[in-house]
């Protein structure tokens, strides 16, 4: 089996290069998460309702704020195992908003092509 590819959706790069204004250590903790889900995508938690898109989403420490992951980054990305790739979709940080909703996921899953 070929190693699972990470790309990074333009929305997501964008808010990494936001969120490093705040958070010095943000690509650091953001590499971990790409190391962890090279070994098992779908080792983290399926957001429902998306079909047959496997959508999942993590919860990463944020070494800036030493509060564990509840008080850390919560990233989206998309799971497609037949190439093997994986799009990192969105990142937020958990005091900044609550969740995503579906129809931005979907905007972003759209934007690929």
């Amino acid at each position: 089996m070929a190693p699972t590819q990470i790309v990074h959706h333009p929305t997501f790069s964008k808010q990494v290069k936001r969120l490093k204004k705040r958070f010095r250590s943000i690509e650091n903790d953001v590499a971990k998460a790409e190391q962890a889900i090279k070994v098992n995508p779908r080792f983290q938690t399926r957001v429902q309702g998306y079909g047959s898109l496997e959508v999942y989403k993590i919860r990463v420490v944020c070494s800036d704020i030493p509060h564990g992951r509840s008080k850390g980054y919560r990233i989206y990305y998309l799971y497609q195992p037949e190439i093997p790739k994986v799009t990192f979709l969105t990142i937020y940080h958990k005091s900044d908003r609550a969740d995503v909703n579906r129809k931005e996921i979907n905007q972003l899953i759209e934007g690929l092509g």
